[in-house]
């Protein structure tokens, strides 16, 4: 099956059945609403789209992060419900995290307000401060109480989304907010600054520190971010050696079962370092110091899938591979078709912002095409304009089988 999408979206769209002529030019991305008159009489027909999930574009990575004044029990709640939320205590950490907490601003909510809606598209997420919550979903009713501490509303500051249920207090209360394009501008500025230092801490051990750069950053995108409270046990003595450590904040202690104490480590310094070139076991237990600390960690399991088994990291290389450049070509053999040469055959997959469908060319059954049918008004509205021409550009470098 050859797929039109790839090869003709750059320059062509089809004229509604009834008019005359062939092909006309994209002048622009506004040209790209390709719709059948039976696709959108399906749509038409439909009670409900199916809800789609959204990356949406940063515009602006250097505006000012807000700031908002707290006392230290406002931030201690705020941070107790990050760690305590299953799925953002692995996505919101370190200085994102400290980042994430100035920002937030409290709101208040009156009894019976709803804060979200099921449908609604998603601005904001919120943790409660005080007062009482229902949720609930239009097919199941009720489904759960919240109440101070917990997180709701926390997919829409990843991604543009539906709201997956409804909110509402059941008692006056008080949410702190935070803004998705806030914590999106937040994540944009703080990725970058965050890897230049993993760089730096890794330069620093004694084990990298003859590593070219390149290979370094790669080695810093593979670290996950662990906190340690005050006495817990990182590493035990004669346990298997599976992983690195990197101080980011904090101290540990070391200590020898033959020796006793030997010693503190802190911030910069490294441990564990031999355990993702070769199998051993530790030489010493580790244990977190007072106020806890964090840790760049990796895995040994981690580091070989990435960069296979080495007996000496300073001999790993990164290929330099050449600068591609794309060079969109046009399909001279398609442009003189007409849509009444086509007929819709059926439906290959549908998503939230239209269908695939499958066309035949109706002089010869042999000659099939995926048809990338897509809502003008969702793309402008959903600021993916950009997304849109670069899919183009793309798959018009691309070669499709005949």
């Amino acid at each position: 099956m050859k797929c039109l999408s790839l090869r003709l979206c750059k320059s062509y769209r089809f004229k509604e059945d009834n008019e005359p002529g062939s092909f006309e030019k994209f002048k622009s991305i506004d040209d790209l609403n390709i719709i059948s008159d039976s696709t959108a009489t399906r749509n038409a027909n439909q009670n409900q789209r199916r809800y789609a999930v959204i990356w949406e574009p940063v515009q602006n990575s250097t505006k000012a992060i807000p700031v908002f004044v707290k006392s230290s029990k406002d931030k201690d709640q705020i941070k107790y419900a990050f760690e305590r939320d299953e799925f953002l205590n692995k996505v919101i950490v370190g200085k994102r995290l400290q980042k994430v907490i100035d920002a937030m601003y409290i709101r208040e909510v009156k009894m019976k307000e709803k804060i979200i809606l099921e449908g609604d598209p998603g601005k904001h997420m919120y943790i409660i401060s005080e007062g009482k919550f229902e949720v609930s979903k239009e097919a199941k009713g009720v489904v759960a109480t919240l109440q101070a501490g917990r997180v709701f509303g926390e997919l829409a500051i990843l991604y543009k989304s539906r709201r997956q249920a409804t909110v509402k207090a059941l008692t006056p209360g008080k949410v702190w907010v935070l803004d998705r394009e806030v914590y999106q501008t937040i994540v944009k500025q703080y990725n970058i600054e965050e890897k230049s230092e993993r760089v730096v801490f890794l330069e620093e051990c004694p084990i990298l520190n003859k590593v070219d750069r390149d290979v370094l950053e790669k080695v810093a995108d593979l670290l996950h971010v662990e906190y340690f409270p005050t006495g817990k046990v990182i590493v035990r003595e004669g346990a298997p050696a599976d992983k690195f450590y990197i101080i980011t904040a904090g101290s540990v202690t070391i200590m020898k079962e033959s020796e006793g104490f030997k010693g503190y480590l802190y911030k910069g310094n490294c441990f564990g370092e031999r355990a993702i070139l070769s199998e051993g076991v530790r030489q010493a237990t580790v244990l977190a110091g007072n106020s806890g600390v964090e840790c760049l960690t990796l895995d040994r399991q981690h580091f070989i899938n990435h960069f296979g088994n080495v007996e000496d990291i300073a001999k790993i290389s990164i290929p330099k591979l050449p600068k591609v450049v794309l060079k969109p070509q046009e399909v001279d053999k398609n442009q003189n078709l007409k849509s009444a040469d086509f007929r819709i055959l059926c439906t290959i997959g549908e998503g939230g912002f239209g269908r695939v469908e499958m066309i035949q060319k109706k002089n010869d059954p042999s000659i099939t095409f995926a048809l990338k049918c897509l809502n003008r008004i969702d793309m402008v509205k959903n600021k993916q304009s950009q997304h849109i021409l670069n899919e183009k550009e793309i798959q018009m470098a691309c070669e499709s089988p005949s």
